[in-house]
């Protein structure tokens, strides 16, 4: 705990001194540089044996290891290195020249011990996901296998539909009606916990840790046997020969030998990826493209809110470089069109709505009242703005979130409006307490929805909506025909959204006048 404390507050010093000096996109610069480092694999006869063929296998090596080395956790090991302390970080010595050479004080010996140490775990992590495998795969011989299914990765009970909501306005129904087969079966699903879901028709929802089941044919048993040997000869000899890229990339095997050894057909038609996995993407999903398999990663947020200091041409997303979905689903033109000056994509779909999660809308909407849905983004503290989004900080500040907040409710009680009141996120303890505190405090002014319900419900009631930038729901009021604006109470941004038909106001004066003409 004292150790956390000291980080923190050390986090916080080269975070001020970043903004002192003008320099917050020195971060990203920094990653952009060390993920286009295309010296980290050198071992080509081996490597072979780890990696998908006619793929660039150093992006798939940055790919996976900025996601598996915490792109967060660099950061935060960069911002802290600002505050006087000497950089320590496990990370490949190419990455660590890099950064002595941008000035970092970098304890290379320590550091390198430490890659090293990372490494060799990474290798017992995959020799014990080969054995264990094998046990499944054999516990799973009379198993029946599954057909027409797809595969939800890293999900929420309220992406489906359950019990505590009678609406349809969730991930998979999104999936179901736009993207999925239509003779789809069964549906694999994983995440935290197992869901209390309600039978959708003829489809069955399997909770599974794994894309598909553990099985395989005879042939199959011996091939992945044998080959599981013959990887773990190789890694033994990679660990000799220093090339750790091999050893990173053993506990990835497993999945993807599985994938190359089962039919097409007991493998998914369909798997859904969303932007909780953006920066990682699993190196089987690169061999079951290859049978067909269609691989999605959905982009239910509109993810330019950093964009606010910089011409929307400028590539300031400079941790994307190494992002290759090869089907990103969007929410308009104006994304689709957006995000392909930042990453390269095979192919874009986009829809005029996207949704994600629904729960039971337990307001009682009086039809003599007029209501307002609001859509607002809690305010981190400054230690987590210093980590994530660290750009963000004018917009996203206390100060001028609860300045949103607090001028919606004064203008509810002179124009003699409710407001129904939806975060994008439940608040957890990374969140600014003032916040929270704040509508603790209003509880008699504003209906608080819960993260979880879709904000169509919202809308539905509502005669207009108010997003705080750039929020996707304002494309959601536009879709439903819903007079919509942007509000930013600091004026300090201008209107980069994808549609420059929303409405932008950046004063208490334009928002009350939009408000006048609407009601």
């Amino acid at each position: 705990m004292i150790k956390k404390t000291k980080n923190v507050k050390h986090l916080i010093k080269g975070y001020k001194k970043l903004i002192k000096n003008s320099d917050l996109d020195k971060i990203s610069q920094i990653q952009e540089k060390l993920s286009k480092e295309n010296n980290l694999i050198k071992n080509k006869f081996l490597t072979s044996f780890f990696f998908p063929k006619n793929e660039d296998r150093n992006q798939v090596l940055i790919n996976i290891l900025l996601s598996k080395f915490g792109i967060n956790k660099l950061r935060e090991q960069l911002i802290i290195s600002h505050s006087g302390k000497k950089f320590e970080s496990p990370l490949p010595t190419l990455w660590l020249d890099i950064l002595k050479n941008e000035n970092y004080n970098v304890l290379k010996t320590k550091s390198v011990f430490r890659f090293y140490f990372k490494i060799f775990n990474y290798y017992i992590y995959g020799v014990y996901l080969l054995i264990i495998f094998n046990f499944h795969i054999f516990k799973n011989f009379f198993k029946k296998d599954l057909d027409n299914f797809c595969f939800f990765n890293n999900t929420q009970k309220f992406h489906f539909p359950n019990k505590k909501s009678e609406s349809i306005y969730n991930l998979f129904n999104f999936c179901k009606k736009n993207i999925l087969s239509s003779n789809l079966k069964n549906v694999l699903y994983s995440g935290n916990e197992k869901f209390n879901l309600e039978k959708d028709k003829n489809t069955s929802f399997i909770q599974s840790e794994y894309p598909m089941i553990l099985k395989l044919d005879f042939l199959g048993c011996i091939s992945f046997f044998f080959h599981s040997i013959f990887l773990i000869f190789i890694s033994l000899i990679s660990l000799i020969c220093g090339s750790w890229w091999n050893l990173f990339m053993l506990h990835e095997q497993p999945l993807r030998m599985i994938v190359d050894l089962k039919r097409k057909e007991n493998l998914p038609s369909e798997v859904i990826f969303n932007l909780s996995d953006l920066y990682y993407r699993p190196l089987w999903t690169y061999n079951i493209e290859k049978k067909d398999s269609k691989i999605y990663m959905l982009w239910y947020s509109t993810n330019n809110q950093a964009n606010y200091k910089k011409d929307v041409q400028s590539n300031f997303f400079y941790d994307w470089s190494n992002i290759n979905w090869p089907i990103n689903v969007v929410w308009n033109i104006g994304q689709k069109e957006w995000l392909e000056r930042y990453i390269v994509s095979k192919k874009t779909l986009y829809f005029n709505y996207m949704w994600l999660s629904d729960y039971n809308f337990n307001i009682k909407i009086n039809k003599n009242e007029k209501y307002l849905s609001v859509f607002n983004v809690p305010p981190f503290r400054i230690s987590r703005y210093s980590i994530v989004n660290e750009d963000e900080l004018d917009l996203h500040s206390i100060k001028n979130t609860m300045n949103f907040i607090e001028n919606i409710i004064e203008l509810s009680d002179k124009m003699n409006f409710k407001v129904l009141l939806k975060n994008k996120r439940s608040f957890v303890k990374v969140h600014h307490p003032l916040y929270k505190n704040l509508l603790e405090r209003q509880t008699t002014k504003i209906n608080i929805i819960n993260e979880n319900v879709s904000p169509i419900k919202m809308l539905e009631n509502s005669f207009a909506s108010v997003n705080f930038p750039f929020t996707s729901t304002a494309y959601l009021s536009q879709n439903m025909n819903i007079p919509t604006c942007y509000y930013d109470p600091s004026g300090k941004i201008a209107n980069f959204s994808f549609d420059k038909k929303i409405t932008f106001n950046s004063s208490k004066k334009q928002l009350q006048d939009w408000l006048k003409n609407i009601l």
